[in-house]
């Protein structure tokens, strides 16, 4: 191969014209990448700046930065690459041992906390915490424990991003499913769930189901409490969606936790998909994980991918926004319009509809704080809300 020829690219669905070489290395760098990478990297056909910039902003730093150290002389390394590795993961462990701490802090009250991103899945999907970036812990309780965890973490020096005291308010449990603790000394921040999505996107997780599905991990050596790859897989895929797939480590957290679990029970993540209508949003994550970072997906999960045909128009425009321009949706307008091709079936697109006018937010509780039992009253509320905020309901 030429020198001058880049060993890689990308998908044929995707506009190459309009990708960077610099995002295209990433990507090869996150994904399968080609033996002549280290070729290429060392004909001076890349400018190493502009990896780096493309490598924080698409959440791949460290992996780009292992890759770089490893074929790059320390001449030709940017300084920033060899600091970010070094940062992340001194903060890595930094939370790791908050979570801990916590975690045994809630096991004195009796109250199981689960970790489902940040150490434990850096540990099940890369097997190293210094092998991917993450800025706050994720935790999942069940609800009926939220208030005391909201008082262990505001005694503990944490303030929430609303009045933590909400956290008795049944109407406010029931609207909504986390609540974010951060500490203003050391920038550590603590998202506290008892639900996984907004109710217009998907029907949730159950509580029992979350309870059914836990395994134990060891980030840092320490012992926690995460889920089986199974419903993480599911999780991570849904999580795509919510942010329409705005980081490339997204992606390749899909990736890598399918790699390292060649013996997934494929058959249980169908299912469960199926139970909770969102067989469309699993299809896309693994779609992306397989064409982006080269994963290999059993035939049945392949097949089952090509006969939804708004698969791949979907994964199309996720990929322009994170790659051609790197800006995402451009308004939320945009953001509702790609949800709405997630759902499956005129039902499931009506069903979405309706939750998205009918059922509340938490800027609605926030809006106006109603009792439990005049929940009712906020569909009549939230069109008035929308119609204000964004001028039309899309």
């Amino acid at each position: 191969m030429p020198v001058n020829q880049a060993p890689f690219s990308l998908p044929a669905w995707i506009n190459s014209d309009l990708v960077s070489n610099e995002t295209k290395f990433v990507i090869a760098v996150a994904g399968t990448a080609s033996p002549g990478l280290n070729e290429w990297v060392l004909s001076d056909h890349l400018n190493l700046e502009l990896v780096w910039q493309e490598s924080v902003r698409l959440g791949v730093a460290p992996l780009v930065g292992e890759f770089l150290t490893r074929h790059c002389s320390a001449k030709q390394l940017p300084e920033s690459f060899a600091n970010l590795i070094r940062q992340n993961t001194i903060r890595n462990l930094k939370l790791t041992a908050e979570l801990y701490q916590i975690e045994r802090l809630c096991a004195g009250l009796g109250i199981q906390l689960v970790s489902f991103k940040g150490p434990t899945l850096a540990e099940l999907a890369y097997g190293d915490l210094s092998r991917r970036t993450f800025a706050d812990l994720d935790v999942w309780i069940e609800p009926g424990n939220v208030l005391a965890v909201s008082q262990l973490l505001h005694k503990r020096g944490y303030l929430a991003d609303l009045e933590w005291k909400a956290a008795d308010d049944p109407t406010f449990l029931e609207v909504c499913y986390q609540i974010q603790f951060s500490k203003a000394d050391d920038g550590l921040i603590v998202e506290v769930h008892w639900g996984f999505l907004p109710k217009y996107l998907a029907r949730d997780f159950t509580a029992e189901q979350v309870k059914r599905n836990l395994i134990e991990t060891r980030p840092g050596g320490k012992l926690l409490t995460t889920m089986k790859p199974e419903l993480l897989l599911l999780y991570l895929c849904l999580h795509g969606a919510k942010h329409p797939w705005e980081t490339l480590g997204q992606i390749v957290d899909v990736a890598r936790l399918i790699e390292r679990f060649p013996d997934l029970d494929w058959s249980q993540v169908t299912a469960m998909a199926e139970a909770q209508g969102v067989e469309r949003i699993l299809w896309l994550g693994l779609f992306l994980a397989s064409e982006l970072i080269g994963v290999r997906l059993p035939t049945e999960a392949l097949t089952r991918i090509r006969k939804d045909r708004a698969v791949k128009g979907l994964a199309e425009t996720a990929a322009q926004w994170l790659f051609c321009g790197g800006q995402g949706p451009q308004n939320k307008p945009q953001t509702t319009i790609y949800y709405f091709r997630l759902q499956q079936g005129f039902l499931g697109k009506l069903c979405f509809l309706w939750r998205l006018f009918a059922v509340p937010t938490h800027s609605d509780w926030k809006m106006l704080r109603l009792p439990l039992g005049r929940m009712w009253l906020y569909p009549l509320l939230r069109p008035f809300r929308l119609v204000k905020k964004y001028g039309w309901p899309f």
